[in-house]
């Protein structure tokens, strides 16, 4: 699956207590929390992101893994921390766009506005026409190892945990699946979806930094301009290029948009394809 990391600090739309930053800003460790298991993509890539923004920002920033319920409780968790800038999310597509279409009591809110691999599955059996049981994992290490050892016949994943794996010949990658871009670059021998005989079909995943609610706008704007920084490191821009990655500099209200426009895709998916919504 061809991916993108969307560079900006935004705000969770939930209500906390405010908090004004008193000190400089930071003057301690901050807590990146990552919702799933350590080993998946989100994990790697927070671990590279950490490294270098700690390097720009003069302080440690901590990888705390809060995984279950697809993300859920780990987002959960950082919308209610204080927004004192000190607690923050690396996201996915899954925790803020697609868990609040499946899930109505789940207990924050991203912005305007299960999972991921399962509605792309489900996008695809719908155009191709194909018929296959679901095996829902609680992330993409044990579903790698299934598909490894042959217990289950394909998987649809990202290219940060699943790269390796194609590249030492141990799993097959059939396509990407990328509509508008071409092939991508770290592995351009495999074709994409579009290109395979399914011209509409298109599904990115992406991540992207988020902040609580309420955290005061200057800190957004510190931690914003740290992730431009870090992500324009050639050292870190050459890992993500071999994991797979694309780089995409955001602003805030830029991020907010594409949330927008991602539920909209993904609502009329779940519509189209009767997904039950809990």
């Amino acid at each position: 699956m061809l991916t993108r990391i969307f560079q900006a600090a935004a705000i969770l739309l939930a209500g906390t207590t405010t908090l004004a930053a008193q000190t400089a800003y930071p003057s301690r460790p901050i807590t990146m929390v990552v919702a799933f298991n350590a080993g998946g993509s989100t994990d790697l890539i927070a671990r590279v992101l950490a490294a270098r923004m700690g390097s720009l920002l003069g302080q440690t920033v901590i990888i705390e893994n809060k995984g279950g319920a697809d993300g859920a409780i780990g987002t959960a968790a950082v919308a209610r921390a204080m927004p004192d800038g000190y607690t923050i999310i690396l996201s996915t597509t899954s925790t803020h766009v697609i868990n609040p279409l499946l899930n109505k009591n789940i207990t924050y809110n991203p912005a305007t506005g299960a999972t991921m691999h399962l509605l792309n599955a489900a996008m695809f059996k719908s155009m191709a026409n194909l018929i296959w049981v679901d095996v829902p994992y609680k992330g993409s290490g044990p579903a790698l190892n299934d598909l490894i050892s042959g217990q289950v016949d394909l998987m649809f994943d990202q290219l940060p945990s699943s790269l390796a794996q194609v590249q030492g010949g141990r799993l097959k990658a059939v396509a990407v699946t990328s509509r508008t871009r071409t092939r991508t670059s770290v592995a351009p021998d495999i074709p994409t979806i579009a290109e395979s005989g399914l011209p509409a079909f298109e599904a990115t995943s992406w991540w992207a930094v988020f902040a609580p609610p309420k955290t005061p706008p200057e800190i957004v704007d510190r931690l914003n301009a740290v992730i431009h920084q870090a992500l324009a490191d050639s050292k870190l821009l050459a890992t993500f290029t071999d994991m797979g990655l694309e780089v995409w500099r955001s602003t805030p209200a830029e991020l907010s948009q594409l949330l927008v426009d991602e539920r909209m895709k993904w609502q009329k998916v779940i519509v189209d394809n009767n997904i039950e919504v809990n």
